[in-house]
């Protein structure tokens, strides 16, 4: 009998974006394990201790550095480094959820790991009430998706897997045999 087909199939590199709080760091953690390459959180390569940015240039650097390699899962945002990395991906996965749906997941997470550092948090970096995090989801956020949109067009030959709902999250671990 033939192995399963599966979509991950000769993919090296994932490039995984959308809303803050939508998931995205969860699931390249649970595709790092299953594919058996290194996650990369671009939050914490952008973020200092006590969520200090880190200068755009060595960020950049940084980013640039790391998509050359062979095998990655990488996600987070930064617009401004999205070209060069979903130039390097072989596959986009694009979390289009709902941002008030986003906006309460920020702040059970927030509830959650009040005060502490969370597991996945930049190293130094606490859990605050994230007001100017939910002013990103609700209104910021919004205005830099048809920039989005638009890398994802230019990178159509590639396969691209959009979730507009986080029940098709749920199913996407299913179907794909991804445990969290």
């Amino acid at each position: 009998m033939a192995d399963k087909q599966s979509i991950f199939d000769g993919v090296k590199r994932i490039a995984i974006i959308g809303y803050s709080s939508s998931g995205k760091t969860t699931l390249a953690n649970a595709l790092s394990r299953k594919l058996d390459v290194p996650h990369y959180s671009l939050d914490k390569i952008h973020h200092l201790p006590g969520w200090t940015p880190r200068p755009f240039e060595e960020f950049a650097r940084e980013h640039d550095s790391l998509i050359e390699e062979n095998a990655w899962v990488m996600e987070g945002n930064y617009s401004k480094t999205m070209p060069q990395r979903f130039a390097r991906a072989d596959m986009i996965i694009y979390m289009d959820f709902n941002r008030m749906g986003c906006a309460v997941r920020c702040l059970k997470r927030w509830w959650q790991w009040r005060g502490q550092q969370r597991p996945d948090a930049p190293e130094g970096c606490y859990e605050a009430f994230p007001a100017e995090l939910l002013r990103y989801i609700l209104f910021a956020s919004a205005k830099r998706k048809p920039v989005w949109q638009k890398l994802i067009v230019e990178n159509a030959h590639k396969p691209i897997i959009r979730l507009t709902r986080f029940s098709e999250l749920k199913e996407f671990y299913k179907r794909h045999e991804v445990s969290r």
